[in-house]
């Protein structure tokens, strides 16, 4: 008998007449029975961007709506971020939104193919800034990640992913992405491509 928890989020968003994303509405509610008692609760999150050339700007604050024998993670930060010409986001820097504690930033790099991930009708949906360690795809942009490097500078811990070992279809698009964990493990992680036209 395993203990139950059970997560909800909904997430309204809202863009401009440029079609840039100018902010997310999400209601988080969570129950986890691992806990005795229970813990349960439903928090707000507002999240608003403003655009500058080649930067875009975040600002992240949650709210409880209610909460019972828990914690939901209440918190609130504020992120810069810089881009290349195609869009993609190759920098970007967390702070705590009161201290203006920087909590870690992000330097992430592109091949020059284009992301099956972009051409999908909900990619403007995905996350709009990475965090402490982002995966391929949670942060899907224009081009194909080839690294993310990270480091917490509360924490001073660092992370690192490489997706550079990509096979490409005859149109540009990726086959497969080949990601091996470093020596001296033998473990690796394929990553196949499946394309079908509506």
């Amino acid at each position: 008998n395993y203990p139950q928890s059970k997560d909800t989020v909904i997430t309204y968003f809202t863009y401009n007449n440029a079609g840039q994303r100018i902010r997310d509405s999400i209601y988080h509610s969570g129950y986890n029975a691992s806990f005795i008692p229970a813990v349960y609760g439903i928090k707000l999150t507002i999240k608003k961007y403003s655009y500058g050339v080649n930067k875009i700007y975040g600002e992240s604050k949650d709210s409880l709506i209610y909460q019972v024998n828990g914690n939901m993670g209440i918190g609130s930060n504020r992120d810069t971020a810089i881009t290349d010409a195609a869009g993609n986001m190759i920098n970007n820097k967390t702070y705590e939104f009161f201290t203006n504690q920087l909590l870690y930033t992000s330097s992430l790099t592109y091949d020059n193919h284009p992301s099956p991930f972009s051409i999908l009708s909900n990619f403007k949906t995905f996350k709009m800034f990475p965090s402490y360690e982002t995966f391929l795809e949670e942060f899907p942009q224009k081009n194909n990640l080839l690294t993310v490097d990270g480091v917490g500078t509360t924490s001073g811990s660092a992370y690192n992913n490489d997706y550079n070992v990509y096979t490409y279809k005859n149109n540009g698009y990726p086959q497969q992405i080949l990601i091996t964990d470093p020596p001296p493990s033998q473990a690796y992680t394929k990553i196949v491509f499946v394309y079908r036209a509506f």
